[in-house]
């Protein structure tokens, strides 16, 4: 069992990428292309949405802005599209939007572009800011922050069950993205009934955002048990979806062991909720 739990992650972790890229594959049609032209935000008020673009063949187009939003780009067959959208009334609670195009050719066929990314300018207010109110922010913050990870521990192919709680210490930020491009945590774990039961960590973590999940994480920690019980952990986490547009729902591998040490090496798989409501962030 010891040995079959990271390759039953790795397994795991393979399909879910090889269904996003067979996702991504899906929008390429090399019968038709689209080449775009203008795509921006008016950084003055009302905010609008400037789009145009040529394509390789006459169509009728409209625009699917993350998600949420359909607008009718051309009605007519045509070859050249322009466009412009009053952006008063949407929300986003991203600074980087993505959307893509969907057309439809006279012979009644349809094609969907690859995913582009839409740049809302600074002074655009964005839904996350706008709507959550302090307490709501606080409440659910609480929540995360005393709920702890449910894990399964395996040592010399005995398991044993284990709660762990990561709080984000320091975030560090790129513009326009939900999450941080790292951060910097400490963790506690008890783990019920092992020969070593009770561990502190701190760590650095790298966040990957992917399209169809929220993020894939590789990490590394250090770890004590302050009684001589040191060592390294390298782990994976995969962001899964996201609850309340607040924290995230995750599923992490992580593999702990002592270098130079004879003793047994822990595996262990866990689930949690992430937030960086508490840390401090750059």
């Amino acid at each position: 069992m010891k040995k079959n739990l990271p390759i039953l992650y790795l397994v795991c972790t393979i399909i879910l990428s090889s269904n996003i890229i067979a996702q991504d594959e899906d929008y390429y049609d090399p019968g038709f292309e689209i080449f775009l032209i203008d795509s921006y935000v008016t950084s003055k008020l009302p905010h609008t949405f400037i789009l145009s673009f040529f394509s390789s063949d006459s169509c009728n187009a409209k625009v699917i802005l993350n998600d949420d939003y359909e607008l009718l780009v051309t009605e007519q067959f045509t070859d050249q599209h322009n466009a412009e959208f009053d952006m008063t009334s949407m929300r986003f609670d991203t600074s980087i939007v993505p959307y893509y195009i969907q057309v439809e050719l006279p012979d009644g066929s349809e094609f969907t572009s690859e995913k582009y990314e839409l740049i809302l300018p600074d002074a655009y207010e964005l839904q996350a800011a706008k709507e959550r109110s302090l307490f709501t922010v606080c409440c659910l913050g609480s929540v995360v922050f005393l709920l702890p990870s449910p894990t399964m521990v395996s040592i010399d192919g005995e398991n044993y069950f284990g709660l762990s709680k990561e709080v984000p210490i320091i975030s560090f930020f790129k513009s326009g993205y939900n999450y941080p491009v790292g951060y910097i945590s400490l963790e506690y774990e008890y783990v019920f009934n092992a020969p070593v039961q009770s561990f502190v960590r701190a760590g650095y973590k790298y966040m990957i955002q992917f399209d169809g999940i929220e993020f894939i994480s590789p990490g590394l920690n250090l770890f004590t048990n302050f009684d001589g019980y040191n060592g390294i952990s390298p782990e994976l986490s995969v962001g899964l979806f996201k609850i309340y547009n607040v924290f995230t729902f995750y599923t992490k591998y992580r593999y702990n062991f002592q270098p130079g040490s004879a003793d047994s090496d822990m595996h262990e798989i866990s689930i949690g909720l992430y937030s960086n409501i508490f840390s401090f962030n750059f």
